[in-house]
């Protein structure tokens, strides 16, 4: 595995860190099948404390990828000194999380755009035609934000307990679903009201599939120096699920 740190501009300036990770051999590849994964959301003070990026934390889904002659492309959505950051949770406050985060997912879908322009200017010979799209935490509701607006791009949709952004019932798409045992999707994620009967069409384009490793936590789809015994078995289950779900 290649691993290369990028940095791109915005018109506006505003940096834009990427981790792209490439097969080895990958010069001999005609076209490199792609990946585009977002981390979960990093605030102001965690980048006092860590001072590196989370985007650098999913090495495990780089190498699986990678393995497989795909192109890995981790995207920091948020940098130091962003204004705009995650609705405020606190003391139970009650809030609309899709109108709340939806300025937020727009933000990242054209970073999302950027990206692919830059990396089409390079001399990688990364396919954008049909890409797999993914995320963890506010990173894949932000995959699903930008599956729902740009379908025809997407191959595949993976979410890695993406609980905030629903899948939209009118576009044809292929979803995989990981979550934790300590966190729970909002509802209305999937089209088809639990309890309901579906109105007719709301459940025929999507095909989605959920899967829960019993071992796993919110945390346990990113790296991190404590990770447990139950952190790594959750995500080779989750590699596992992955595997056979790309391969559809």
């Amino acid at each position: 595995m290649i691993t290369q740190q990028l940095t791109f501009f915005q018109q506006d300036s505003r940096i834009i860190p990427v981790m792209i990770y490439l097969p080895d051999g990958f010069e001999l590849l005609n076209k490199i099948k792609t990946v585009i994964f977002g981390n979960g959301f990093q605030s102001q003070q965690r980048f006092i404390e860590k001072k590196d990026y989370y985007c650098k934390q999913y090495t495990y889904l780089a190498d699986f990828f990678t393995k497989k002659n795909y192109a890995f492309i981790s995207i920091q959505y948020e940098v130091l000194g962003d204004q705009d950051c995650l609705p405020d949770m606190s003391k139970g406050k009650k809030i609309d999380q899709i109108k709340e985060r939806t300025p937020l997912w727009i933000k990242d879908e054209k970073i999302i755009l950027e990206v692919i322009e830059q990396f089409k200017k390079s001399e990688l010979k990364l396919d954008f035609s049909k890409f797999i799209i993914a995320g963890h935490s506010n990173g894949a509701d932000v995959a699903k934000f930008f599956a729902n607006r740009h379908s025809s791009m997407i191959s595949h949709v993976i979410s890695m307990d993406g609980r905030r952004c629903p899948i939209s019932p009118f576009v044809e798409l292929k979803l995989l679903s990981l979550e934790a045992n300590d966190t729970c999707s909002d509802e209305d994620i999937i089209p088809g009201k639990l309890g309901y009967d579906p109105w007719p069409g709301e459940r025929e384009k999507i095909e989605y599939f959920i899967f829960k490793p019993k071992e796993a936590l919110h945390r346990s789809y990113c790296e991190y120096e404590d990770d447990s015994k139950n952190d790594f078995i959750a995500r080779d289950k989750a590699l596992k699920a992955i595997d056979w779900f790309i391969n559809l």
